[in-house]
């Protein structure tokens, strides 16, 4: 009897308790999202995620930029190289540029000169590759729309082993392929094609060549 007394005041003790404590935690839950709602918080946390997200997108976009900037499109010191490089083959050959443009051996001769060249701009740049088209007189008789010229793909920009063990030529003079210690890849041709299926002239070439 007294035990079931004492389980009776227990549980009216905890009730006692327990409903204050409940009517506490509903008031102030009813209080907080009051706040929250009334007070404008949910518009300024959406505004705030908004700003956080364009904020990340403007610094990214900046970073693109300086990247195609400063390294993706500056060519400049590459340029630089590829003419003194040109200019001193012509020189050492005795020949001027008409007579280079007129031979596909001395064309030949000239891109694996200037191979090294290319490799470094891509290096620079971090490019997925690297190419040069010559403007050459006709070196493709059979195919008016066909260039002789050099490019290389990087497989992995980010890794620059010493062998070039990441660069496939895919644009090349047959005569210098084993020169070059560079393998082919599967679409390899030994001149650049400068009409597609469309039939439409290649950007690729006759962009720089008329804005330049």
């Amino acid at each position: 009897m007294c035990s079931a007394k004492y389980a009776y005041r227990y549980r009216s003790i905890t009730w006692k308790l327990l409903i204050p404590m409940l009517l506490v935690l509903v008031i102030q839950a009813f209080f907080f999202t009051s706040v929250i709602l009334l007070g404008g918080i949910v518009r300024y946390l959406e505004e705030n995620s908004c700003d956080i997200l364009m904020e990340r997108v403007s610094s990214r976009r900046n970073n693109i930029q300086n990247e195609m900037t400063y390294r993706w499109s500056n060519l400049t010191i590459a340029e630089l190289r590829v003419n003194n490089a040109v200019a001193e083959f012509l020189a050492q050959k005795g020949i001027d540029l008409e007579t280079l443009l007129s031979s596909r051996t001395l064309a030949a001769e000239l891109l694996e000169t200037i191979s090294s060249h290319i490799i470094f701009m891509m290096r620079t740049a971090s490019t997925t590759g690297g190419f040069i088209v010559l403007n050459d007189n006709g070196l493709f008789p059979d195919e008016a729309d066909a260039k002789i010229g050099l490019y290389f793909r990087d497989m992995d920009p980010l890794s620059t082993p010493s062998d070039n063990s990441d660069i496939l030529v895919e644009r090349s003079p047959v005569s210098i392929i084993g020169s070059l210690k560079i393998p082919t890849g599967t679409n390899w041709t030994n001149r650049f094609f400068l009409k597609g299926e469309d039939s439409e002239p290649a950007g690729f070439f006759y962009k720089p060549l008329l804005e330049g």
